[in-house]
């Protein structure tokens, strides 16, 4: 909730700078850039835990309505609300790994769009290669202040789910010992876990892979020119 009222201006602006980007410099995103086994395995891993999430989760609120005497009518609307309500309980408990996951891997393509232009400059006269070295250099400080953007915007919601994480993980682990637990409880709890666990999992790898191609422009750099040195 914090990130979507008090940063929503900051998420608005990045998504407009990020377009003013794409524009100034033409970038059309790769297909399939990320169709790999084990994304489409961390996708399938989400949607079962978030069907399994809904599913129990509404199971046990009908059993709770159960134990009341309702009309017919309010039994209804009762049903009706925990479905949609655990439905949409759990969409917004990932909503913001959602959001930001294209927003990473949109840096990441940026990354690795300026990195082949620095990869085709290499052994051209030194003249044009410093006037398009120029050009480069500015496109990264623009990739870096969108990623730093990026990082104001998400850093509370990432640490919240962090630290919720490692709450869910320990009653995850107490109520595997204990016996008065319903079976159900504790298979919820496993699977909100681990739904957590992937999220978090998912979004590091891609903060790894955007490490990985900054080490991979600073090798190329001193094949491109020995006068330039860059930080993003």
């Amino acid at each position: 909730m914090y990130t979507f009222v008090a940063t929503s201006k900051q998420l608005l602006t990045f998504l407009k700078q990020s377009a003013r980007y794409e524009k100034q410099v033409s970038f059309i995103p790769p297909k399939g850039h990320r169709n790999t086994v084990t994304c489409y395995t961390l996708r399938c891993v989400l949607i079962v835990a978030y069907i399994g999430n809904v599913w129990i989760g509404t199971y046990m609120a009908m059993g709770f309505l159960h134990s009341y005497e309702f009309t017919n009518t309010i039994n209804l609307l009762f049903k009706i609300a925990f479905v949609l309500g655990n439905i949409l309980f759990y969409a917004y408990d990932m909503v913001h790994f959602i959001v930001l996951r294209p927003c990473a891997e949109v840096i990441l393509l940026y990354i690795q769009h300026q990195s082949t232009l620095l990869r085709s400059i290499v052994g051209k006269a030194s003249g044009a290669r410093s006037q398009q070295l120029e050009g480069i250099r500015a496109k990264l400080w623009v990739i870096r202040g969108l990623k730093d953007s990026l990082n104001n915007t998400w850093r509370h919601a990432i640490m919240s789910s962090i630290t919720l994480a490692v709450g869910v993980a320990c009653i995850t682990i107490y109520t595997a010992f204990d016996k008065d637990v319903p079976t159900l409880e504790r298979l919820m709890a496993t699977i909100y876990a681990t739904s957590l666990a992937v999220d978090i999992l998912d979004v590091a790898a891609l903060s790894q892979a955007l490490g990985d191609e900054v080490v991979k422009r600073f090798i190329l750099l001193p094949h491109a020119t020995s006068a330039h040195c860059w930080y993003l």
